[in-house]
């Protein structure tokens, strides 16, 4: 009996050992003696990273890796920092439907949920693919994660977090959904055609009349649950306004692209009066508006896009690239006196409009640095194109903009991982995903250093530069 009982032992235990070889489905990897720059900017040196099924298993400085470990680099000039968190995306979603695929509305002034862009209840997992150019985009810049919705109008639907890694390490892996439905979604764009909303402030009546419209199916529908539902009518139930219920309860935040502090601020008001929290979306300056993003601690996701300089500021720029900065004093008069020349020569008029010109340049060349000081939460969104063109334009904020390189990784990483509240992202601790960028230099920003590698969720991409 002892012996049969021994046996028994035996074969659980190799059934148990099968069975958790059976759910290790990634590689164990580790990278050795690289520079970790922290989402905080610090650096740490001669640091050792291993990392097995999606999760940071070590980081110390020196140690070896386990024997299992594939070493993926080692060597002092590689620096390895978190993986960029995109907070707001349509990447990997399909192209959004044109407004006439739905027909022209019977009633213009009331066109159906679809044709009036009232999507909320949508959630971008039914339709997110991995294998999109736009995805692969976002990893060969840096991104390790995407918080992604369905393209659409006012009202699109619902965001999920995504991990960017590679078609070829995701067959027959885990799904790249991090997290369901993080926000719901809300631009200003109009239904389109004839149907209604078509303005701004049509848009917002619209979605306030929507609130409404849900706050009472949700009371309703709480007096017919409750006791005494035998005399209460039925309510009528309505999926559409039934997806709002989290809003409505504080449970998911409103995520809001604005292009100004205006639209922001009625965005907020709208907030304030259904008593639902805001994340806004935006690539303009929100700082006049300060005071009250901090005071209901909303954070804004910032979008690094290069603003274009007025033509009179992109030539004076170049000539003055072209000049040798160690000219004489002789021809910086010389310079000096041309420039006076081509002043005389402008109207009171032109002088005016290129001093506003020259105004406005300023101001968004200091719009991110300008939200930084006055206190506000900052994280990133909306990488759409190239990745060298994504770089360029963090380079601009850092020497045009004034934003400091630890700033802006914090902005990308940690912050980005705050706002959308997922604690296991933006950082290369122990514990966390593994989620971070392999770089041939010391300096991230730098025009000459090179992304090596992505790993999302622990799975490795090698970035082809060319």
């Amino acid at each position: 009996m002892r012996g049969a009982s021994w046996m028994i032992g035996i074969v659980l235990l190799l059934g148990t050992s099968l069975s958790v070889s059976a759910q290790t489905t990634l590689p164990s990897y580790g990278v050795k003696g690289v520079h970790i720059m922290h989402s905080d900017g610090s650096v740490s040196s001669n640091q050792t990273i291993h990392w097995a099924d999606g999760v940071i298993k070590l980081v110390s400085e020196g140690e070896s890796l386990p024997a299992s470990a594939k070493i993926l680099v080692e060597g002092d000039t590689l620096l390895v920092i978190p993986a960029f968190i995109d907070g707001f995306n349509h990447s990997g979603m399909p192209e959004a439907k044109s407004p006439s695929s739905y027909g022209n509305p019977d009633r213009p002034s009331d066109p159906t949920y679809d044709r009036a862009g009232i999507q909320p209840h949508r959630l971008a997992e039914s339709e997110f693919d991995v294998t999109h150019s736009t995805v692969e985009a976002l990893r060969s810049a840096g991104f390790g994660a995407v918080n992604s919705a369905h393209n659409g109008r006012m009202l699109p639907g619902q965001a999920s977090l995504f991990f960017t890694q590679s078609v070829e390490t995701y067959s027959g892996y885990e799904s790249p959904l991090y997290e369901s439905s993080l926000g719901y979604v809300f631009q200003f764009e109009g239904a389109g055609g004839r149907a209604y909303p078509s303005t701004d402030m049509a848009i917002m009546a619209r979605f306030k009349q929507l609130l409404y419209d849900a706050s009472a199916l949700q009371e309703h529908i709480s007096y017919f649950e409750g006791a005494g539902a035998e005399q209460i009518q039925p309510p009528q139930r309505d999926a559409v306004l039934e997806s709002l219920f989290p809003l409505l309860n504080g449970e998911k935040p409103l995520m809001a692209a604005v292009d100004s502090p205006e639209d922001a601020e009625r965005v907020l008001m709208l907030a304030e009066e259904f008593d639902f929290s805001v994340i806004l979306a935006s690539n303009a300056d929100l700082s006049p508006i300060a005071s009250k993003l901090t005071q209901t601690a909303t954070p804004v996701l910032f979008q690094f896009d290069k603003p274009d300089a007025p033509d009179w500021i992109e030539e004076e720029s170049k000539e003055e690239a072209d000049d040798p900065s160690e000219s004489s004093d002789e021809s910086s008069e010389e310079d000096s006196n041309a420039e006076q020349d081509v002043t005389d020569e402008l109207s009171e008029e032109e002088e005016a409009f290129r001093a506003r010109q020259a105004m406005a340049w300023d101001a968004k060349k200091g719009a991110l640095r300008s939200m930084l000081d006055a206190g506000i939460m900052v994280g990133a969104y909306g990488f759409d194109g190239k990745a060298a063109d994504f770089h360029e334009a963090l380079r601009f904020y850092h020497e045009e903009g004034g934003v400091s390189s630890s700033e802006l990784l914090s902005i990308l990483t940690s912050n980005s991982a705050m706002i959308l509240g997922v604690e296991r992202l933006g950082s290369i601790t122990e514990g966390s995903i593994a989620n971070m960028v392999v770089i041939h230099g010391q300096d991230w920003l730098s025009k000459d250093a090179s992304i090596l590698y992505t790993v999302s969720d622990g799975h490795v991409s090698k970035i082809d530069n060319k």
